[in-house]
């Protein structure tokens, strides 16, 4: 899945779980001329795709590359979109 946006806002970096694996999300407001806009959050976990995101400033415009999962917690369900490659402006894609 993809989803194209600006970036409105970022999340410090933390490191999650037994082995301190870094984390960090980035919140994107689609790109449209509709008055009602849509605004995604993409997780991005590991050293190699944290390294990606950490350095964008808010007010990029890019498109993120994602798979959505769902995780059973407690009888609960919660969706996580994991992104995984990006592409800024039709340049070539920043990783696979």
């Amino acid at each position: 899945m993809q989803f194209t946006g600006t970036i409105t806002a970022k999340t410090e970096k933390i490191e999650i779980g037994e082995k301190q694996t870094p984390k960090m999300s980035v919140i994107l407001e689609e790109v449209t001329d509709n008055q009602y806009k849509d605004s995604v959050m993409i997780d991005w976990i590991g050293d190699e795709k944290v390294a990606l995101v950490e350095n964008l400033p808010v007010g990029t415009t890019l498109t993120i590359h994602f798979n959505l999962r769902a995780n059973e917690y407690n009888g609960r369900y919660y969706n996580n979109l994991n992104g995984w490659r990006i592409e800024t402006d039709g340049a070539a894609p920043v990783a696979n």
